[in-house]
């Protein structure tokens, strides 16, 4: 799985959003981590970057809830999801408030 590490953008809007990135210890802005080793950091609340898939976000979300190793996240027993597209969390933009927003929003749910 590739997840944003703690030197790309997204990190500092998760943290915005009252988040803890599960990979800000990562010292690049991407990072590849097992499906286990996602279990094992027990995401609260899932980001789903848009734009990136080919398939549509709907279809993203529909694996990423039936995935028998992501079931035992709280984020996955707890449906806290946030769809985001890649445009206003992975550049540098007047938009990046409404990644804050999103993000805050499956967080406090």
């Amino acid at each position: 799985m590739r997840a944003q590490g703690g030197t790309g953008l997204a990190n500092g809007v998760i943290t915005l959003a009252g988040g803890q990135n599960i990979t800000e210890d990562a010292t690049q802005d991407f990072a590849s981590l097992s499906a286990e080793e996602v279990v094992k950091r027990d995401p609260q609340a899932i980001v789903v970057i848009s734009g990136f898939a080919p398939g549509s976000d709907d279809g993203l979300l529909n694996a990423i809830r039936s995935s028998p190793v992501l079931a035992g996240t709280t984020a996955v027993k707890e449906n806290r999801f946030a769809v985001v597209p890649q445009s206003i969390l992975l550049s540098p933009s007047v938009l990046n408030g409404d990644a804050v927003a999103k993000i805050a929003e499956a967080l406090h749910k």
